[in-house]
């Protein structure tokens, strides 16, 4: 094929395929005489040698399992205490049964739907959904809760007795990479992303002997069972270093205030959401004494106002007076809080909306206006890069007054005790929303411009050092997950005695490494 390379060529049931490009994978599938392009669905097979329809038997769905579909039925809800449990696509998971929300109908409409009654052993997908992300999530059933039903979103799926297959093996195949990229492939595009029971019995299943698809399972759970509790002690161990990160920033602004220390009536105050972001704190949901901190603020007579510091920006933005014909157009939605990152939309001048419209130049401070649930707002410093842009009517643009380092301005809206105030003006209100007035009104140490810039010397570096712990961290969880992602992309490949060690070698240094860093951090 002009311009393709030919990687290699596999007999599948008669039909060639030859791999065209190695990436993106894509293939030739040679059937008579025709010819076509396939993406994806058996790449991984491509990469084993032999392959895998060379080692085992390849059968589909439908000729080893009976497939049956639920129903929602009309004036039929109970409760718990007299229902049947009635399970949806909000309750499966990946191998993990939610039932923090579960529905229920009578006994009466679980009896007249007897087809879809769920058996121990079966595996349930969901079929239907707003994204790839929701469709195709598979678990095994097994009599919790009992009885049980289920809706049309979720397709059952039972082996039949003369086939040699674990529901165990055939969920874990469904759920990895070889039966992700068909439920990728076969989905239907339409107002949502579905599959049908006969899309479904069309998939292609490898039916390993048992006692290879028991090990399989065996090595795979074993990784699996260490790559998560590293990934939870690596959660742990970064809310902690974060806790105590926010700890000493209030504390220094607390000095700065002639206070040993900040009085809350919650020791907890201090959160990272997200293990990527190093300046990024929030706040705890419960609602601590707030006014019993501004007074003690002012009260040290040393304390001024974040207006003291920046004032709000009353440009505007007019299309008469530009010369370009795009403008870069930026929404709340478009800050990345955690990143402090934008990405604008490209609007024409006829795009733009009528609303808002306030220009942004270098050294402006951008704050959401509005916040949800214990989400801090999104803080975002323009520089000479994002000179020009155009923010809608939902940011605050806050400009630094004359030897004002936005920077420190940007340091001060991160703090924890600023954090609390933000916090004490949101509490109870419909729509968390903060005005520009509010925000000019936020206590704050005083300080001349000599202070704040040591103050901003002292602050970076307590941030880079709790950074470098936290690079640490998402170093070891991050390579955890790649060697759990290398196992499910291809489960056959573990069967091989080498590479099984290869990944358990692996899995028990971060171990170790994440043990030893968590002993040294205490």
């Amino acid at each position: 094929m002009e311009g393709g390379v030919i990687m290699g060529k596999v007999l599948f049931k008669g039909h060639e395929i030859f791999s065209v490009y190695d990436e993106p994978k894509v293939f030739l599938l040679r059937t008579q005489s025709l010819e076509r392009l396939d993406v994806r669905t058996y790449a991984f097979m491509l990469d084993t040698v032999p392959t895998l329809w060379g080692q085992f038997e390849t059968r589909k769905l439908g000729e080893i399992c009976d497939t049956f579909l639920g129903a929602t039925p009309k004036d039929s809800k109970a409760d718990e205490s007299n229902g049947v449990a009635f399970l949806k696509t909000k309750n499966v998971y990946k191998d993990n049964l939610d039932l923090s929300d579960v529905s229920y109908i009578t006994e009466q409409a679980h009896k007249s739907r007897k087809s879809s009654a769920l058996k121990n052993g079966d595996v349930l997908m969901t079929i239907i959904g707003a994204s790839f992300e929701v469709i195709g999530r598979c678990l095994v059933y097994r009599d919790n809760p009992s009885p049980a039903n289920i809706n049309q979103n979720v397709i059952g799926i039972r082996i039949k007795e003369d086939i040699d297959l674990t529901p165990d093996f055939l969920c874990l195949q469904l759920n990895t990479v070889f039966g992700q990229m068909q439920v990728g492939q076969k989905a239907q595009r339409t107002a949502q992303f579905s599959l049908n029971k006969g899309l479904v019995e069309d998939f292609d299943i490898v039916i390993p002997v048992r006692d290879s698809q028991n090990k399989i399972i065996d090595r795979y759970n074993s990784l699996l069972s260490i790559t998560r509790k590293i990934s939870q002690n690596s959660e742990k161990l970064m809310l902690a270093e974060y806790t105590k990160s926010g700890a000493k920033i209030d504390n220094f602004f607390a000095k700065k205030l002639g206070l040993n220390s900040f009085i809350h009536k919650e020791n907890k105050k201090v959160f990272l959401r997200d293990s990527n972001n190093f300046e990024r704190f929030d706040i705890p949901s419960n609602h601590p004494d707030y006014l019993g901190l501004i007074e003690q603020i002012k009260s040290t007579g040393l304390s001024g106002y974040i207006g003291d510091l920046v004032t709000v920006s009353e440009d505007r933005f007019n299309p008469q007076n530009s010369n370009e014909q795009h403008v870069c157009y930026l929404n709340i939605t478009e800050i990345d809080g955690l990143k402090e990152t934008a990405d604008p939309q490209i609007l024409s001048l006829e795009e733009l909306p009528s609303q808002g419209r306030k220009l942004i130049r270098s050294g402006d401070i951008l704050v959401g206006s509005i916040t949800t649930g214990d989400e801090k707002m999104s803080v975002f410093h323009a520089t000479d890069d994002n000179d020009g842009w155009v923010a809608s009517s939902d940011i605050h643009v806050l400009r630094p007054k004359n030897g004002v380092d936005p920077r420190y301005v940007v340091r001060l809206l991160k703090a924890p005790f600023v954090l609390f105030q933000i916090k004490s003006q949101l509490y109870g209100a419909a729509i968390k929303r903060i005005s520009e007035n509010d925000l000019l009104q936020l206590s704050i140490p005083n300080g001349n411009a000599v202070e704040q810039e040591k103050s901003l010397e002292k602050l970076t570096l307590m941030i880079s050092d709790a950074k470098k712990v936290a690079e640490k961290i998402s170093y070891i969880s991050k390579e955890s997950n790649r060697i759990i992602e290398a196992a499910q992309s291809n489960i056959f490949e573990i069967l091989d005695n080498e590479k099984f060690e290869e990944f358990s070698f692996d899995t028990a240094t971060l171990e170790q490494e994440m043990n030893s860093l968590r002993e040294a951090l205490q």
